[in-house]
């Protein structure tokens, strides 16, 4: 079964490493308006969890590097309620790698700083920055 993915919206945010060097982070949003399901029974099926398969699929067969030319990425998920978001990691936990490179958070977040750590992380679950920057300085760093 062939799978695809298109976020809901594709940025870059860029900064400046310590070495004062530009560096730039890609990000793929998903707005999660939490009418779809998580998962479902079959993976011919929309669910939440094949989309998160399908970002793996990106990441492990670097298809973000062949095709748009960017080393790295990390997707982020606003959803609605804090509950969603829950069940959202639980979906992730059952990835086989890929963790790290998702972040998710509900709306109440976007009420804050989206820099500040709001966003709970794919791979622990604890709350993360938007950014990373000792983490994203390195391109050859891996999401896992």
């Amino acid at each position: 079964m062939k799978l695809g993915v298109i976020p809901d919206v594709v940025f870059a945010l860029e900064y400046k490493d310590q070495n004062g060097q530009v560096q730039r982070a890609y990000f793929f949003l998903e707005a999660d308006r939490g009418t779809m399901p998580v998962v479902r029974k079959h993976l011919f099926q929309t669910s939440f969890f094949r989309k998160l398969l399908a970002y793996e699929a990106t990441w492990t067969n670097k298809v973000h590097q062949r095709h748009l030319g960017i080393h790295r990425f990390r997707v982020i998920t606003v959803t609605t309620i804090a509950a969603r978001v829950q069940t959202l990691l639980e979906a992730c936990s059952q990835l086989k790698r890929g963790h790290g490179m998702f972040l998710f958070a509900d709306t109440s977040a976007l009420e804050k700083d989206l820099f500040s750590p709001v966003w709970r992380n794919g791979k622990t679950g604890e709350l993360s920055p938007l950014l990373d920057l000792p983490d994203l300085a390195s391109s050859a760093a891996s999401p896992v």
